[in-house]
């Protein structure tokens, strides 16, 4: 019998064991089987690379999902026995940590095996370092030869999917770390390989829900829905998200449109308390002077979800996503008047410019770029852009402003610009104007200077 064989042996008995132990939990055969079939897994990946790699998400599904499964029903079925649940979820806790060190030594067999990033240099240096693996050239096999590229990285990117639902499932069993530290990990290093993939951006929109952060969840699924390859259920999701708010969002159209932005913003916050009060606010921007806690990253995922939820025609009321995108363009203007005035510190600019640069793309992609911009306001834009890049020399500041947290890197804001290869994703040359200096910059004030030159 071949290691393929015994992996669907032991599966069998795997799935009979679950099936016949409804109500107790047998440990001691369940983990014995769960590392008998990842230590085969692991086998087939040295001597059948092909094999191996077409099973990954059959071991997930009939291994490891079911266990975790099984054990998540017996939790639920011993709420009046805390010694035994104690007992249940100490089991339940070494499968998961099994589990976990399968994946990874699954992903860095890989990785050891082929050298998957030697095109993209800096995605390999950040991917080995995230994975805490060093590589030497030299042990590369000449496997990658005979075996499809893409059907490689494939099965990292499951694999990475795995290793954070793993993670997450451990944080709601044992309940020691409420941030989900290490399944945001391996989300967005899922992330790294392939940023057009929905899948992992629902995983992350399922984490933010469990933590009742509304804007997260509401992002996350609106760029998995909207992503080149979607998430299957992610629209249904932000549907049911959506529809939970829906009455809120009808009453905020008969406020003033600066007002609706404000509730709708902190509506996604969550923070109710806020929510009434800004009701007496005469403009949504007075947030941004006020309150400490009002970030580049939240205007940013807000901006985003609004273009998303305009591409995927959501919004409960017609031309909001013009309204919303010509009231941001108004108050850059103005945010960036009172810092070139002195009357508000740079951090102004810091937190407008991420949203800013989300709505031109945006708007820029449609072909409808003088809907938002005319003469005057176009003028009035890049002008003052202009004057922040000379004010602060060589526009470092400005730049390190998109430099978002690396958890919110989102489909088409992913890409990091070599110094020696100065190309947007659609590979038209950019010019480099104060920037050349920089070794590696983010395209966004870089694309809004382009639009100055013509």
């Amino acid at each position: 019998m071949n290691e393929s064989d015994k992996v669907d042996h032991y599966v069998n008995l795997l799935r009979q064991l679950l099936n016949d132990t409804p109500n107790r939990s047998n440990v001691a055969e369940i983990l014995v089987l769960q590392n008998a079939i990842q230590k085969l897994a692991q086998e087939l990946l040295n001597n059948d690379v092909k094999e191996a790699l077409s099973r990954d998400s059959s071991i997930w599904l009939l291994c490891h999902y079911s266990i975790f499964q099984h054990y998540k029903c017996l939790l639920q079925g011993c709420t009046s026995f805390p010694v035994l649940r104690k007992n249940i979820r100490r089991n339940y806790e070494k499968c998961l940590k099994s589990a976990t060190k399968f994946y990874q030594l699954f992903i860095q067999t890989l990785i050891k095996q082929f050298d998957l990033f030697i095109d993209v240099s800096w995605l390999h240096e950040r991917f080995l370092k995230q994975l805490r693996l060093r590589t030497d050239p030299e042990i590369y096999s000449s496997l990658f030869e005979e075996t499809d590229k893409e059907h490689v990285l494939n099965c990292v990117y499951r694999c990475l999917i795995c290793l954070g639902d793993t993670a997450r499932y451990f944080v709601m069993c044992s309940h020691k770390d409420s941030t989900f530290r290490q399944a945001l990990r391996s989300y967005f290093m899922a992330h790294l390989l392939f940023p057009e993939n929905g899948y992992h951006k629902n995983q992350m929109a399922i984490l933010y829900t469990y933590q009742n952060n509304d804007l997260e969840t509401l992002y996350w699924l609106a760029c998995s829905s909207s992503s080149f390859v979607p998430m299957s259920g992610a629209q249904s999701n932000l549907t049911k998200k959506l529809s939970s708010m829906q009455k809120k969002l009808k009453q905020m159209q008969k406020v003033n449109f600066s007002r609706i932005v404000a509730l709708l913003f902190l509506l996604c916050r969550s923070n109710f308390a806020a929510l009434q009060q800004s009701i007496y606010e005469s403009a949504a921007f007075c947030h941004i002077k006020q309150n400490e806690n009002f970030t580049s990253r939240e205007l940013f995922m807000f901006t985003t979800l609004v273009v998303c939820l305009h591409h995927l025609k959501f919004f409960p009321w017609d031309g909001f996503i013009t309204r919303y995108l010509k009231w941001l363009i108004s108050e850059s203007i103005n945010v960036f008047d009172m810092v070139l005035k002195e009357v508000a510190p740079l951090k102004f600019v810091k937190i407008v410019a991420p949203a800013l640069y989300a709505a031109l793309r945006y708007v820029s992609s449609l072909g409808v770029m003088d809907t938002f911009l005319d003469k005057s306001t176009f003028h009035s834009l890049f002008s003052r852009i202009s004057k922040l890049v000379k004010l602060f020399d060589t526009g470092l500041e400005l730049i390190s402003l998109t430099r978002e947290d690396s958890r919110l890197r989102v489909w088409y804001f992913t890409t990091i610009i070599p110094k020696s290869n100065c190309r947007l994703p659609n590979s038209k040359q950019i010019p480099l104007t104060d920037f050349s200096h920089l070794r590696y910059y983010r395209p966004s004030l870089t694309l809004l200077l382009k639009y100055n030159e013509h």
